[in-house]
């Protein structure tokens, strides 16, 4: 007796379990354009269901920005920890990626508030999905490619103890780091750490 389970549908992993006489034999089935992510190279871009990420040293980011139809507010303050971007993203777009991959193929990271002048107020927060901060940006800018609108990262000028500021870090349309008031709207290219032995589809 055969049975076949499906166990993602949105990348069309099967597993198959096969009643032998010296017992069961599994079975795993993927689609023949599929690898596992660990053998997807540094700056190797991939499709996890509607969306396409690039791979850095420290994990996965969008290729292009979150196209939802929605303006991306950073939030009242240049605190990435109570912002509405940060909860936009471990809400619906964390909902979206979990319900393709599994909640326990994401993985949650740190994410160090450090301001731009180098002051710790923020401390850090813990996330599913988050926006890169300055730090990531720079430690894996040779991976990312550039995309033809301004995004916010985490890391807000100053904070409370320092020069009170209302601006967030954002890297610019030529990679180019500049800022942003945090009352205002720029794009998103989510950043998060799947296992690496997801299966996924390269993209060229």
């Amino acid at each position: 007796m055969t049975n076949v389970e499906v166990i993602n549908n949105a990348t069309n992993i099967k597993v198959t379990t096969e009643d032998t006489k010296d017992g069961k034999r599994v079975i795993i089935e993927t689609a023949p354009d599929q690898v596992k992510l660990e053998n997807i190279k540094l700056g190797g871009s991939f499709q996890v269901g509607e969306f396409v990420f690039v791979k850095t040293k420290d994990g996965c980011v969008f290729r292009n920005l979150l196209d939802d139809g929605k303006e991306y507010r950073f939030g009242d303050t240049n605190d990435y920890s109570i912002s509405d971007v940060r909860e936009d993203l471990n809400g619906r777009i964390y909902r979206r990626l979990a319900a393709i991959v599994g909640e326990d193929n994401i993985i949650e990271h740190e994410v160090d508030l450090m301001s731009l002048d180098g002051l710790k107020d923020y401390g850090k927060c813990r996330d599913k999905v988050s926006l890169l901060t300055l730090r990531m940006y720079q430690d894996n800018r040779e991976y990312i490619p550039l995309v033809d609108d301004w995004y916010w990262l985490a890391t807000g000028n100053s904070t409370p103890s320092g020069y009170p500021s209302r601006y967030v870090q954002c890297v610019r349309s030529d990679g180019i780091v500049g800022y942003g008031r945090c009352d205002y709207s720029e794009g998103v290219r989510p950043f998060c750490i799947f296992k690496s032995s997801i299966f996924v589809s390269p993209v060229n």
